[in-house]
């Protein structure tokens, strides 16, 4: 795949941090479950001792980290689903953009509601965005 205009490049750009977001969930060790649990208290624990490693210069910790990823990736692969004019009624890119709008703009986001998009999702979504930007700059 080649590159042919501006608008090409921007959308290998979005897949590129898309697929790398995934891939460093994955090696990261992130777990569906973690996104399934509305557990707010630990989360609220783990939340404040993640802000006081950052706030101090260190390294969040890996479980929280590799969630920043996955949440990374799937608004990555949210604005593919757009900008490729993917069709949103396909089940896996669904879930997606169901957890990308509740993420950007209502309160109930996780850890309040529950992350609907598996890691099995995510990869389905991005090999088809992979296809259909393929398919679009071999035009």
């Amino acid at each position: 795949m080649q590159p042919l205009d501006k608008t090409d490049v921007a959308l290998f750009e979005v897949m590129a941090g898309a697929l790398h977001s995934l891939d460093k969930a994955v090696q990261l060790g992130y777990q569906d479950q973690r996104g399934q649990s509305r557990n707010a208290s630990i989360f609220g624990r783990e939340f404040r001792t993640t802000l006081k490693k950052i706030a101090r210069g260190h390294a969040p910790p890996h479980q929280w980290l590799a969630g920043f990823y996955f949440l990374s990736g799937l608004m990555r692969l949210a604005a593919l689903i757009d900008r490729l004019n993917l069709p949103v009624n396909e089940t896996t890119r669904g879930r997606v953009m169901g957890d990308v709008i509740l993420f950007k703009h209502k309160s109930e986001a996780h850890p309040v509601s529950r992350i609907a998009t598996r890691v099995d999702d995510a990869i389905a979504v991005a090999d088809a965005a992979c296809s259909e930007l393929e398919r679009t700059v071999s035009q």
